[in-house]
């Protein structure tokens, strides 16, 4: 039976807690490896409620990004997929997606503090399932890249895995290549002025405090870019950049800020929302205007058409009687020469009643 391993709040203690060895190729590294899980920032419940919150939405935010500042070449996401791992494994996947890139492989996207051995053993597991999902939806060995971005702290890790039967190759970047102060000055810049970065520049703004080794530094420089964010004009870009800082830095966000970074993204949501709601109601107004004036001109154009018939009418009734007239006048003047009701009636297409009744 799977064992699940529980999260301990464990002091920490240099003689007392067993060092995760780092990347060596020597598989009798294992057996010496820690059973302790890695040491975090924040709480079990604030990391996991981060990445339920703001995960989904960055990820899927992430379609038609980059992660070319990160010095992956051809990773332009084109596609945003669920992996439907596990929950323990979605757990320890920050990411829990799969990514269709331009090239047409998949990917899976993780992001560590640290280079531990036994990590390449999670994205063996990783790729394996998601294999199997794939080829069970009947995409027949795909290719599937693993990505791993490194916090500032790592600057250089073996990229391969070779046990003679299996052979693993990660992808790395390494945000210790970013020069944080230049970016940020760049970027601080930038949104203060204009109100808006560009996708490279949100993609630098979510890793930035990431970017220093010191968890005090981190934190300091991540608020500074949650206010970053948050000036930003367009609400996806601020929904973007704010659940992306949220997901990335999820190991030294604290409660406080973690809950203010959620509220904003609600209220961002919500913004998004009344903002559509209110469109739409524009939208819909302008349409019924529209109608009422379609319907006025119909109104109008009946109206006239009536008018038209009623003028039409009338004009065909007075000329009846111009006529009438006439023919009763030329009707006396033929009696007064002479002629008879018969005859009179006769020539004129009437009764003979009618010739009495307007002779007398």
């Amino acid at each position: 039976m799977k064992r699940t391993r529980q999260k301990k709040n464990v002091p920490v203690n240099a003689s007392a807690k067993q060092a995760e060895p780092e990347e060596s190729g020597d598989p009798t590294e294992l057996a010496s490896v820690s059973d302790e899980p890695e040491e975090s920032g924040s709480s079990p419940d604030i990391s996991y409620q981060n990445k339920d919150i703001a995960s989904k939405i960055f990820a899927e935010g992430l379609r038609e990004k980059s992660l070319r500042v990160y010095g992956i070449p051809s990773s332009r996401i084109t596609k945003v997929l669920p992996t439907n791992l596990p929950a323990i494994e979605v757990n320890e996947l920050r990411m829990d997606n799969l990514f269709q890139m331009e090239d047409g492989s998949y990917a899976l996207i993780d992001y560590e503090s640290g280079s531990r051995s036994r990590d390449k053993i999670k994205y063996i597991n990783y790729i394996a399932r998601t294999l199997k999902r794939l080829y069970d939806a009947g995409i027949r060995f795909p290719k599937i890249r693993m990505i791993v971005i490194y916090t500032s702290n790592v600057k250089h890790v073996k990229t391969v895995l070779d046990i003679g039967s299996l052979r693993l190759q990660i992808e790395p970047g390494y945000l210790s290549g970013i020069h944080t102060e230049e970016i940020f000055q760049k970027i601080s810049k930038k949104a203060e002025s204009e109100r808006n970065l560009e996708d490279d520049e949100l993609m630098e703004l979510i890793i930035l405090p990431l970017t220093v080794e010191n968890r005090e530094e981190q934190r300091i420089l991540l608020r500074k870019c949650v206010s970053l964010a948050q000036e930003l004009e367009e609400r996806e870009k601020q929904l973007f950049a704010l659940s992306g800082l949220v997901t990335f830095a999820d190991k030294i966000i604290d409660e406080e800020l973690s809950q203010d970074v959620k509220g904003w993204i609600q209220m961002t949501k919500v913004g998004m929302i009344f903002e559509r709601e209110k469109q739409e109601a524009i939208k819909q107004a302008v349409e019924e205007e529209r109608e009422k004036q379609r319907q006025q001109q119909e109104q109008q154009q009946e109206q006239q058409r009536q008018l038209q018939e009623q003028q039409r009418q009338l004009q065909k009734q007075l000329q009846e009687e111009t006529e009438r007239s006439r023919r009763d006048i030329w009707i006396l003047r033929s009696l007064l020469n002479g002629s008879t009701v018969a005859e009179a009636a006769k020539v004129f297409g009437v009764t003979e009643q009618e010739v009495i009744e307007l002779k007398g």
